[in-house]
């Protein structure tokens, strides 16, 4: 292993270069680590944003205008101040000290807009239905021997050969479990199988893809891409109004003896109808199975 760092004269007196340790994460423990060292004092601590866990696809930019122009005017003393000072095309330069201090303002509005519209990020347990509780404890452990073997490289330098090869092992053996979790969470289906979901495991062999309508051609120059327009094209084509009649007769609501008795049916008791159906029977004369 080679641990070189090369400064000039004035950083190795001013002491800029210092922290230096062998990051083992990093590397993922392969034949090439990371060296990691320190640039000038600490300042302040930087977070990683990605650690928010915020759900940026089901983020709205409209909530995410209305909240950074809610934010906007909040601070407004701030903001305007930021014009009239700084944020001008007569201001041609600027000391460090107001370039920070307009970043933090800047960075804090679009934090708070950013807590305010976008949804935090919360994964369900159906993601991974095979995943126990000593697939949890196994995870643990190699968490903490990660740790002990970070905190041995920075105190002494070099990585400790007893806790690399724990954490190989560690790695192997929650690559065995997942393995067997998953056989024995899919064989578990597959014998409590039925007649109502057995033809779903077939599904495990096909390659599902999602494929995008061609183009709609509605009568005119232009055809019809958007979804939208193709639900108008495809209501005009199969269900198209009626035709006036010539004479049509006048509407009567009066009741008379032969009609029909009125039963009311509620929405339930419609969904009890089409969820209690046989899944498997032939289709009848109404093109219905059930």
């Amino acid at each position: 292993m080679i641990d070189l760092t090369f400064t000039n004269a004035a950083a190795s007196r001013a002491r800029a270069i210092s922290g230096h340790y062998i990051d083992m994460e990093i590397g993922c423990l392969s034949d090439h680590h990371a060296t990691i060292f320190q640039i000038g004092p600490p300042r302040e601590m930087v977070t990683n944003p990605c650690e928010s866990k915020l759900n940026w696809k089901h983020a709205s930019e409209e909530e995410f205008t209305k909240a950074l122009k809610e934010e906007i005017t909040h601070e407004n003393q701030k903001v305007e101040n930021l014009k009239g000072n700084l944020l001008n095309v007569n201001r041609c330069t600027a000391f460090p000290e107001e370039l920070e201090e307009a970043t933090a303002i800047i960075h804090k509005i679009v934090e708070n807009a950013t807590a305010k519209s976008v949804p935090i990020r919360r994964p369900s347990k159906a993601l991974k239905p095979w995943w126990n509780e000593d697939l949890t404890k196994s995870y643990r452990e190699l968490r903490q021997t990660r740790d002990a073997l970070r905190g041995w490289v920075k105190d002494f330098n070099r990585p400790s050969v007893y806790l690399v090869d724990k954490v190989k092992s560690l790695q192997k053996d929650i690559c065995t479990q997942i393995r067997k979790a998953k056989q024995e969470h899919y064989r578990k289906l597959t014998e409590e199988a039925n007649p109502g979901n057995m033809w779903d495991f077939r599904k495990w062999t096909k390659c599902q893809r999602t494929y995008i309508s061609p183009p709609l051609i509605n009568g005119t120059d232009r055809p019809a891409v958007e979804h939208k327009d193709k639900c108008n094209v495809l209501r005009e084509n199969l269900f198209p109004q009626p035709p006036p009649l010539p004479e049509a007769p006048a509407i009567n609501l009066t009741p008379r003896n032969e009609d029909m008795e009125y039963v009311s049916v509620t929405k339930r008791e419609v969904h009890d109808t089409i969820f209690t159906a046989a899944q498997l029977n032939a289709p009848g004369i109404s093109g219905l199975m059930g």
